[in-house]
């Protein structure tokens, strides 16, 4: 009976060291993660506040209220609404994250002849900007309906950083003749990254 017992704790304490091992050579380190802070949201055509989520190497913002709206009976010849973000982001050490692909999504509502131009330029301080500068019109019908505007990107950080992502985005509409009432909106912007060794670039 003795042995036996014996045997049972001499299993138990070797399974706690073999485990205690795995994780000394294995450990979840908090540091590979990629940090996100508080989206700061400025600019007249935004109402309200973002929030950001980093998930499956993919950052999603969810834009505040972001419109642009034109009547055609207005005497305004030219609507802008402009929205500016800055997403504090913090990276492991020995990592740079790099902005792969870009896509804003919108919603249009435009009748025959209207049109919006949407601008989209994601960048870290210091580093080129990609940009996004669609125009969109309804020609031969309307158009109600989402779309999402994307493209291909290279925004970089630096090294095993903590830095501010800037979103300059803007909606933009001008009287071009139509009848009834133009209205365009964006709701999410989504950004697709890989988190790549800084030897790699040596």
């Amino acid at each position: 009976m003795r042995l036996a017992l014996f045997l049972v704790s001499f299993i138990a304490a070797s399974s706690v060291i073999a485990a205690f091992s795995v994780a000394l050579e294995h450990p979840a380190f908090a540091s590979e993660e990629v940090l996100l802070g508080p989206v700061v949201v400025g600019g007249a055509g935004c109402k309200g506040l973002a929030e950001a989520k980093f998930e499956n190497s993919v950052i999603f913002i969810k834009l505040p209220e972001f419109k642009v709206e034109l009547d055609a009976g207005a005497e305004a010849t030219l609507v802008h609404a402009p929205c500016t973000l800055s997403l504090p982001v913090t990276v492991p050490a020995g990592k740079r994250l790099t902005i792969t692909h870009q896509r804003i999504e919108t919603q249009l509502d435009l009748p025959i002849g209207a049109a919006v131009n949407v601008k989209v330029e994601t960048f870290f301080p210091g580093t080129p900007g990609a940009h996004l500068r669609p125009r969109i019109q309804a020609t031969s019908v309307p158009l109600h309906t989402s779309r999402y505007i994307d493209g291909q990107t290279r925004v970089q950080t630096r090294c095993g950083s903590s830095e501010n992502l800037r979103a300059n985005l803007a909606l933009v509409m001008d009287a071009k003749p139509f009848k009834g009432v133009a209205k365009v909106s964006a709701s999410q912007l989504i950004l697709t990254t890989e988190l790549q060794d800084c030897e790699k670039d040596r």
